[in-house]
């Protein structure tokens, strides 16, 4: 009975000895992993070769901070690739204005250059300087609004008095360009919480927008609807696909990259993150051959 216990107690042992190895090993193999993840840069998950509870919960949570790193890389690469985009993008929109500026003050050195000939360099030359201040003008307030340094200041706005101000400013360019154009704004609508700088650039860069991309047929509204006050401008667009009408808010996005300089596809990204700061909605749709741009204000807001 003794030698039964004894040989039994032995064979325990050697179970639990056999037990103890295989988990250390384990425990090493993993650990030789992780180092091997770690000095290669690779993501990969770490599989149990052998059943272990223990080990098992503390694999799952080591592949949870693998997946973590996992999207970190990713989010990181995407923003990498976006400010490497970026300030190419940025390079060409000011090299092209700055490009023609410099000619031209090299053609104005020429001692045989006439009057009139002199003030017609001049004048491409301010006209040049008045695009590259505005490119300037966009990337800087689009920086600080993506940075959070433009600060909303709440208070009570008429948008039909701000957007009719914003009309007859361009009306004449609006005239000369598409012919009159169709404005239908519904009056009594009352104030609505806003920011009045930023209503006033909004409303610019659309305008804006329409006459660098529109084709005409320029429609203007302002109605309420139910809880909401709809903002409409809408323009022909034929030219415009329907699968870039999603892209349009989108910095840098125009439907030509080759630019000439005078267009950095920046005005309607400006006006979705001015919108969104205020808690508003935007959206953009192809109807027909006409490009609609939506502001939606919520009076409950």
């Amino acid at each position: 009975m003794e030698g039964f216990i004894i040989g039994l107690s032995l064979t325990i042992l050697i179970v639990l000895l056999i037990i103890f190895i295989l988990k250390t090993k384990e425990i090493n193999r993993l650990t030789l992993e992780l180092k091997k993840l770690n000095s290669e840069g690779k993501i990969e998950k770490l599989r149990l070769s052998l059943p272990n509870k223990n080990i098992e919960n503390l694999i799952v949570e080591i592949n949870t901070l693998i997946d973590d790193k996992r999207k970190m890389e990713n989010i990181y690469k995407e923003k990498d690739m976006e400010l490497r985009e970026a300030i190419a993008n940025m390079s060409h929109d000011l090299r092209t204005p700055l490009t023609s500026i410099m000619r031209y003050v090299y053609l104005l050195n020429d001692d045989k250059l006439d009057k009139e000939e002199r003030k017609e360099y001049l004048k491409i030359i301010e006209k040049r300087s008045l695009v590259l201040n505005d490119l300037i003008t966009n990337f800087y307030g689009l920086s600080r609004i993506q940075a959070d340094q433009y600060e909303i200041k709440f208070e009570p706005v008429n948008l039909e008095l701000v957007l009719g101000e914003i009309i007859a400013a361009f009306y004449e360019t609006l005239d000369y360009k598409f012919g009159e154009p169709e404005i239908n704004i519904e009056e009594g609508l009352g104030p609505v919480l806003g920011d009045k700088q930023a209503l006033n650039r909004i409303f610019t860069n659309l305008i804006e927008n329409i006459i660098k991309h529109g084709e005409g047929e320029v429609k203007i509204s302002l109605k309420k609807k139910n809880k909401y006050i709809v903002m409409e401008f809408s323009n022909k667009a034929e030219e415009l696909e329907p699968k870039d009408v999603n892209r349009i808010f989108e910095k840098f996005f125009t439907k030509d990259r080759m630019r000439t300089g005078q267009n950095t596809g920046l005005g309607l990204a400006i006006v979705k993150l001015l919108v969104e700061k205020q808690g508003q909605k935007i959206e953009a749709k192809k109807v027909g051959n006409r490009l609609v741009i939506n502001i939606i204000w919520s009076l409950e807001s």
